[in-house]
This record gives structure tokens, sequence and C-alpha cells, in this order.
């Protein structure tokens, strides 16, 4: 293997670590919220993981709008 290709995989390893911490540090806020009832919590959790790009994209919008309509 070249040195291009091991700065390939070391980067999409380092890329990889940030999304996990990002899923993890999403799925751990929604937990703790506690303007999201239990039902809604498992639903959050089920989109992030179930769609991690998408759903944690959406996550991000949706959790900025529930926070600003209660007033944090």
């Amino acid at each position: 293997m070249d040195i291009l290709g091991i700065i390939g995989v070391i980067g999409i390893g380092v890329a990889g670590l940030i999304w996990l911490g990002a899923i993890i540090y999403a799925i751990v806020k929604t937990i703790a919220d506690p303007a999201i009832g239990g039902v809604l919590k498992l639903l959050w959790i089920i989109v992030i993981l179930a769609f991690p790009l998408v759903g944690l994209i959406i996550w991000v919008i949706a959790h900025d709008r529930i926070n600003a309509s209660i007033g944090r």
C-alpha cells in the first residue's frame, strides 16, 4: 500500500470516529432532554440509528426548533 492509500484509510477512520461521536452525542442529548417524552425519545433514537446521515441532520434541525419553542 502506498502513502496515499494509508492516508486515505486513516482519514476515513478519523471521519468515522467523528461521525460515531456525533451520533452518540445526539442520542445522549435526546435521552437527557426533559422536553421530549418517553415514546418520542425512543422514536428519535430509532431514526438516528436507522438513518445515520439523514437522521442526525434532522435531529440537529428539529432539536434546535424544540429548544427555541420552549425558550431554551
